[in-house]
């Protein structure tokens, strides 16, 4: 796939996890225009917190594989190296 922008990335990415986790798109999507890349990066570190919480809390949820996420070609995003190295450091907290 081809993205235009860190923010596009960023926006498919989260909904991809969110769907591979709960089976479903998140019923409120994001809109592009009303976030940045500070809150989009934000909202990825609180999901994959949220989805980690939920596994160490409740043992009944069998275990997940851990998934490795492989961005190539990753020279497209230098025309904003910034947003993309804040989306990184977010995804790594995490």
């Amino acid at each position: 796939m081809t993205y235009p922008d860190v923010k596009s990335f960023s926006i498919i990415l989260y909904e991809k996890i969110y769907e591979s986790y709960y089976g479903e798109l998140p019923k409120r999507r994001i809109e592009r225009d009303k976030v940045d890349d500070e809150d989009i990066a934000c909202k990825i570190e609180m999901l994959l917190l949220k989805i980690s919480e939920m596994h160490t809390k409740n043992v009944q949820i069998s275990p997940q594989p851990h998934r490795i996420i492989v961005i190539d070609e990753v020279d497209c995003f230098s025309s904003n190296e910034k947003a993309f190295t804040l989306l990184v450091r977010h995804i790594i907290k995490s």
